[in-house]
């Protein structure tokens, strides 16, 4: 008796979770968010209980359109339906009138690299070269600029779809930001210029000259000698 009173509470525990909105329910009644932080572009789902009885649709400044789509109902209980994030980041709520009261739930919009651009490297020598890239689904544009570039660079589409431009990064070491525009707004990566590595100096090259050879002593040759001697 006492296995089929356990059996029989999983069994309404395990129906419980099989109907809950999300697996990381929040514990106040009302709408909720699949997660706490989206890309920008990212697809949002919300869902409740029919019994929270909420109104309408779902409302925040950090959708697109301002709304969510209709809730539709997920048998037997659940109602579904989803919005887009906006393309600024930052925090934001999510607002609903459910039994009555106004429900707020917080999230955050963030950047995400997929769809903006970003750098082969964040530090550079002196003088190096760094490369700036963007996706296909990128919503920025052809252009990148930085101070800690000699000049500004237009990405070109490569083979794979993506795109890419290379700079040449400046001589004053220092910390920079590349800025390119993306949904209308101008996006920044931090770019590091590391002093230029010294050249390793070689110690002078010291040249034994050898000692010349000596000439040879040439005696001279003196006439031979006759002896004395005298007349008669």
């Amino acid at each position: 008796m006492k296995n089929t009173r356990t059996i029989s509470g999983l069994a309404a525990i395990a129906a419980t979770l099989a109907f809950a909105p999300f697996a990381s329910a929040q514990t106040n009644a009302g709408f909720e968010l699949d997660k706490a932080v989206y890309g920008m572009a990212e697809t949002i789902n919300l869902a409740y209980d029919a019994a929270d009885r909420c109104e309408g649709k779902a409302t925040s400044n950090a959708f697109i359109n301002g709304t969510s789509t209709e809730f539709e109902l997920d048998p037997p209980n659940i109602m579904r339906a989803t919005a887009q994030a906006g393309w600024v980041p930052g925090s934001y709520t999510a607002e609903m009138t459910c039994g009555g009261e106004k429900v707020v739930r917080p999230f955050k919009v963030v950047q995400t690299d997929e769809l903006t651009f970003f750098l082969d490297k964040n530090q550079v020598e002196a003088g190096g070269e760094v490369t700036v890239r963007k996706t296909a689904k990128s919503g920025c544009g052809d252009a990148a600029n930085s101070p800690g570039f000699v000049s500004r660079i237009e990405l070109k589409q490569q083979a794979d779809g993506t795109w890419s431009g290379t700079a040449k990064a400046v001589d004053t070491p220092g910390t920079y930001q590349v800025a390119m525009l993306c949904f209308g707004t101008h996006t920044y990566r931090q770019l590091t210029v590391l002093p230029k590595t010294p050249e390793p100096t070689q110690p002078p090259t010291t040249v034994t000259e050898k000692p010349r050879p000596k000439a040879p002593i040439v005696k001279p040759k003196g006439a031979p000698q006759t002896g004395g001697g005298g007349t008669a």
